[in-house]
């Protein structure tokens, strides 16, 4: 593989890697990894659990980038009709940030609400279809881990448990309201 590739992947921000296309981030992915992997086999101290945590930190970046851009397709393409009752939404307004951690990272979507005479409360339809809940501040899939997690042994447990799996930090009181929700 060849070494300038694997370089060029550092000298890069987040901001700029968020932005490449999905083949960039393939490709500088694959770098990485090919770099993890010429390491590992020429270490004499690493084996084949720290070759599976560093491929997987490799690969983070372009997984957290998929999700966040099939995030907001999936954001863009809600109706501007009202979760609740269905109704049609009105005075909308485009661009309201919210961001989340999702299984591979932080991710933040652009949203739109609107306003729904029915309810007679603010609505962002995007949310719903994403499967977010109002309040919480985690995807579907990280409220699954913490309320297996939490199912299966003590809060504190399952917190340090989740924070070694995931690399996330989750408070055990955040574990604990995940898990209810």
């Amino acid at each position: 593989m060849n070494e300038s590739c694997v370089d060029c992947q550092s000298s890069q921000s987040i901001a700029q890697v968020a932005s490449e296309p999905r083949a960039v981030l393939a490709a500088r992915a694959g770098c990485a990894m090919e770099k993890s992997i010429h390491r590992c086999a020429e270490s004499h101290d690493q084996n084949l659990g720290r070759l599976e945590v560093q491929v997987a930190r490799d690969a983070q970046e372009l997984l957290r980038a998929a999700v966040e851009r099939g995030a907001q397709a999936k954001a863009d393409g809600a109706p501007p009709l009202c979760p609740v009752c269905r109704q049609k939404l009105t005075r909308l307004s485009e661009g309201h940030p919210r961001t989340f951690q999702t299984r591979y990272g932080a991710i933040t979507v652009k949203r739109t609400r609107g306003y729904c005479k029915g309810c007679r409360k603010w609505r962002v339809p995007g949310d719903t279809a994403l499967g977010l809940e109002e309040s919480a501040g985690h995807s579907p899939s990280v409220q699954e881990m913490a309320a297996l997690l939490a199912s299966k042994m003590p809060v504190a447990e399952a917190s340090a448990v989740f924070e070694h799996l995931t690399g996330m930090k989750m408070p055990r009181a955040t574990l604990d309201r995940q898990a209810r929700r």
